[in-house]
């Protein structure tokens, strides 16, 4: 009786699991479609990758240094008239990623085409251990966790960052799935004392954080609650594995820092447009414009036109040559602050605006990327509808999650706690900052997992 019973939950276990193969196949498919569409003709090389990265990879692939000497836009320094090199302008994750890619095929699509593939090969490996760990819990929770991985990867939204090359968002929204999962389920095996035997959730919860802040500096606050968390499962296991990961973790940190210390100067972990990018949403002008039209065109527009005609007079571009890369980050972190000190109100009533635009919005932010808002507001009707669709499905899922942490924070105040730090971690740098739409998709996936893991129940 007990075999007959244990070979049909090995055939269903196998069944889901065959689900999720196909589920992970077409998401990468459904990648591979869009970076079709969107790349397949694009001529420029992925030297000229835009965002700075374009410059990173071309030196590594000539002369094998991390920087970039190329102009672009408002991140550009300069050594007199000349165009000078900045160091830690992004984190190394993606340029190494593309250079490796570089030695394959130069061309966007080509590159979209192998990142899409690896990352799907990665969440595919790592969400086969994540399988047979809810196996072990209770394997009844397979079909639940398909269908949210379904309902994420036909996200005409989701699968637009996804296949994205030009910025972190098309690297880590699959990570950060993952790492939610895996966070989840460590806190799990630590409200139920069971850390013995489990060591590789924490160390997976600590690589991929890693990895993701490697990617996305502002991703600090998520890795500081994944060393936070490995060592809260020390202190229950005192595994050694956990602590070699979290050291070579830390150390890696400590390393980047050492190394922006020797090259730029400044013993710096982030990156060296952290308050450049903060400065975005920071100022008089982008209290005005924010989020109808794209912030970094406050770098370069004299005036903008909103969606009711108004004309807003651009005041804070700030045409200023700077020679090195952390002073012209601390100009711009000095610039915000004094903005925040002296426009108290206007501060607080748009930060209001972050807080609305990434926790409550239902339309696609910026409307524009041009200065004129109402070139582009009414184009890409489909785009529209599907992110109004994808953002209210988003704001239902973070109140049912709401609701589930108030339904359960008696029985489950370990996991509830961090389910509000992990959601808090993600979201502070972008309510500080500025957030767009593409910035709220992954804290959305972050929901819907949060709320499947919540309602765990360990079989007995």
């Amino acid at each position: 009786m007990y075999k007959n019973s244990l070979n049909i939950i090995q055939k269903k276990f196998y069944r889901s699991f065959k689900f999720s193969l196909i589920i992970i196949a077409f998401f990468l498919l459904l990648k591979i479609i869009a970076s079709y569409f969107y790349y397949f003709n694009y001529e420029p090389n992925i030297f000229n990758l835009s965002n700075i990265f374009g410059g990173y990879i071309e030196s590594l692939y000539l002369d094998g240094n991390f920087k970039s000497c190329k102009y672009d836009n408002h991140y550009t320094i300069y050594d007199g008239e000349n165009i000078a090199c900045g160091y830690s302008m992004r984190m190394p994750v993606l340029p190494y990623l593309y250079l490796f890619f570089t030695y394959f095929s130069k061309k966007y699509f080509i590159i979209a085409l192998l990142k899409n593939t690896l990352l799907s090969l990665i969440f595919l490996f790592c969400f086969n251990i994540f399988y047979k760990k809810i196996k072990l819990i209770n394997y009844k929770l397979l079909n639940i966790i398909n269908f949210s991985l379904l309902l994420m990867f036909v996200s005409p939204i989701v699968i637009k960052h996804a296949s994205n090359i030009s910025y972190e968002e098309g690297i880590i929204i699959e990570l950060i799935i993952l790492w939610t999962l895996f966070f989840l389920l460590s806190c799990y095996y630590i409200s139920k004392n069971q850390t013995k035997n489990n060591q590789l959730v924490p160390i997976l919860v600590i690589l991929l954080s890693t990895i993701i802040y490697f990617t996305k500096s502002s991703m600090l606050f998520c890795l500081t609650l994944s060393i936070i968390l490995n060592l809260l499962w020390f202190k229950r296991d005192h595994n050694l594995k956990v602590i070699f990961c979290l050291i070579i973790s830390i150390s890696l940190v400590g390393f980047w820092g050492y190394r922006n210390l020797n090259v730029s100067n400044s013993f710096n972990i982030g990156s060296s447009v952290n308050w450049v990018n903060g400065y975005h949403g920071l100022n008089n002008t982008a209290f005005k414009i924010y989020p109808q039209i794209a912030l970094d065109q406050i770098f370069f527009a004299e005036n903008f036109k909103l969606k009711n005609d108004k004309i807003i007079y651009n005041k804070n571009n700030v045409d200023i040559k700077f020679e090195n890369e952390w002073e012209k980050n601390d100009y711009y972190k000095n610039k915000s602050i004094d903005w925040i000190k002296k426009n108290p109100k206007e501060f607080i009533l748009m930060t209001a605006k972050k807080f609305y635009n990434f926790f409550f919005y239902l339309k696609k932010t910026p409307f524009s990327v041009g200065p004129d808002v109402n070139k582009e507001y009414t184009e890409n009707t489909f785009q529209n509808y599907a992110i109004f669709v994808w953002l209210l499905f988003g704001r239902l899922s973070t109140l049912l999650l709401l609701y589930f942490i108030y339904k359960r924070w008696k029985q489950e105040k370990l996991i509830c706690s961090f389910i509000i730090l992990i959601c808090g971690a993600y979201a502070a740098p972008y309510l500080i900052g500025f957030n767009y739409e593409r910035h709220v998709t992954p804290f959305i996936l972050m929901t819907i997992i949060s709320n499947v893991m919540l309602n765990i129940k360990f079989q007995n």
